[in-house]
């Protein structure tokens, strides 16, 4: 128990460490709407879309953060140092996604991502996601003094890094301390028996290029049996991660033999819904015998981390 709780001690202490080391500033730009090449003011966007309230958020990961945004479209956010996502804009309950792009907080600057216009057929179908076009500029001449104006003091640098287009999925850059850690989860199968593991995910451990979507699983566990009984499980699992589902060919043994339940070796699929702290999904079995089961897992360091 001991050594559990050194354990627990030094993973929140990276946690918080890797939190406090990115140095802060400010990105923003200018957001425009537009319906055959005629600007739309955000007021006459809301009413054309029953006075529905218009939110941009910036994302990294799994950190969202919203943005503020005023009547003019200027918007500005403070923020760690790093390169986010800004890829939809909230409209009530709803979001009108567009193409991603790419937008640079610096640290100890206050930098212009330049004026991002987004261009639909009809203001009414905002937020409907029927057809749009996202295009960047650089206006920045105009766009700072009013940055620094409304945002405030702020960072006392002045720097330009336009919008660039991003990916279509975010990919990881590479493994670090929180990656691994978040990976450590327990899970609980149920179905016919309940199994309970301990699992790994392993994420994707490249930017670009094949491995940026691969993932593995390992996991080790077990379930009673008739005459309360352990047999034990061990799992491989390997596959991609789209969006936020894991989706994964499964392999490993069951052993020893125990009165009701179907040992040998298991072979199935999984699909599943990965957050930083908790995933749910679907594992199905054609051996030793066809049996599916619901399967939630609870990543305790990220249940952690995001208290701090």
């Amino acid at each position: 128990m001991r050594l559990v709780g050194v354990m627990l001690l030094c993973g929140l202490c990276a946690l918080r460490g890797d939190a406090r080391a990115d140095p802060g500033g400010a990105a923003g730009g200018r957001l425009v709407l537009r319906v055959q090449n005629s600007e739309i003011s955000l007021a006459a966007a809301r009413a054309a879309v029953g006075g529905e309230s218009l939110v941009l958020e910036l994302r990294r990961g799994t950190q969202v953060l919203e943005a503020t945004l005023d009547d003019d479209g200027y918007f500005w956010v403070n923020a760690p140092a790093g390169t986010y996502r800004l890829e939809y804009l909230r409209v009530g309950k709803r979001a009108e996604f567009f193409a991603p792009q790419t937008i640079v907080v610096q640290p100890g600057a206050l930098t212009c991502a330049g004026t991002v216009a987004l261009e639909l057929d009809r203001i009414e179908e905002l937020g409907a996601n029927v057809n749009n076009r996202v295009a960047v500029t650089d206006q920045c001449g105009e766009t700072m003094p009013r940055l620094r104006a409304t945002a405030g003091s702020g960072p006392g640098t002045e720097r330009v890094a336009i919008a660039s287009p991003g990916p279509l999925y975010e990919h990881y850059a590479g493994l670090g301390w929180r990656d691994v850690l978040v990976g450590l989860r327990a899970e609980a199968a149920i179905g016919q028996h309940v199994i309970l593991r301990g699992l790994f995910r392993l994420p994707p451990v490249a930017h670009t290029g094949f491995l940026s979507r691969a993932i593995l699983l390992f996991g080790f566990g077990g379930l009673r049996g008739d005459r309360d009984e352990i047999a034990y499980d061990a799992t491989l699992g390997a596959g991609g991660h789209v969006l936020f589902f894991d989706m994964l060919a499964i392999g490993g043994v069951r052993w020893p033999d125990v009165g009701g339940v179907a040992t040998g070796p298991v072979v199935g699929g999984v699909l599943r819904i990965n957050s930083v702290t908790l995933g749910l999904g679907l594992r199905v079995e054609v051996l030793p015998e066809q049996a599916a089961f619901f399967t939630v897992d609870l990543a305790p360091f990220g249940v952690l981390g995001s208290l701090l």
